[in-house]
């Protein structure tokens, strides 16, 4: 049986890997990446660096009104 969730709905945390955009990180989860920015207290310049602990930004967290980055 298939439960129809996406990956998104499943995960809450993102461990960066070297290579890793937060753009990146959140087209792979199917979420904005101004909210996954937004989740995580970080600037559209900001950096982020291989361990670094991302939280994924659910449903409930989206702003649609906040352009994508």
């Amino acid at each position: 049986m298939t439960i129809g969730i996406s990956v998104a709905e499943v995960a809450t945390k993102y461990e960066v890997n070297v290579g890793d955009t937060a753009c990146g990180i959140a087209e792979r989860y199917k979420v904005p990446c101004s909210q996954l920015l937004k989740r995580n207290n970080l600037g559209s310049n900001a950096l982020i660096y291989p361990g670094q602990i991302l939280q994924l930004p659910d449903a409930s967290d989206w702003n649609y009104s906040m352009p994508c980055q």
